[in-house]
């Protein structure tokens, strides 16, 4: 099973090889946004929008599911540990060998 989550989003593509020979290759060792930093980053946004779109009484009921899944934490920390959850979980799906 290969882990890709920690893999460059958005690789660096060069129009030469380290031999200087013309074609393009992908550098994955280019620092920036991950792959599972990407997810999380969607998953928070859509889980925020989500939060907002619910009533009052349906945004309080989601706050008491927060508490007792997590303790006595910020809406904000709330969120972020869902969708790195969220992420952690595709990646893992996204991960396993294809079945022909």
């Amino acid at each position: 099973m290969t882990n890709r989550g920690n893999e460059s989003a958005y690789p660096i593509v060069q129009e030469m090889n380290s031999q200087g020979q013309e074609g393009l290759t992908m550098d994955c060792t280019s620092e920036g946004m991950t792959i599972r930093e990407k997810i999380a980053a969607q998953n928070m946004a859509s889980l925020i929008g989500s939060y907002l779109l619910l009533s009052a009484e349906n945004q309080e009921k989601q706050e008491d599911n927060w508490v007792e899944k997590y303790g006595e934490i910020t809406i904000a920390e709330a969120v972020a540990k869902d969708a790195i959850g969220l992420a952690d979980t595709l990646i893992a799906e996204l991960s396993k060998p294809t079945e022909k």
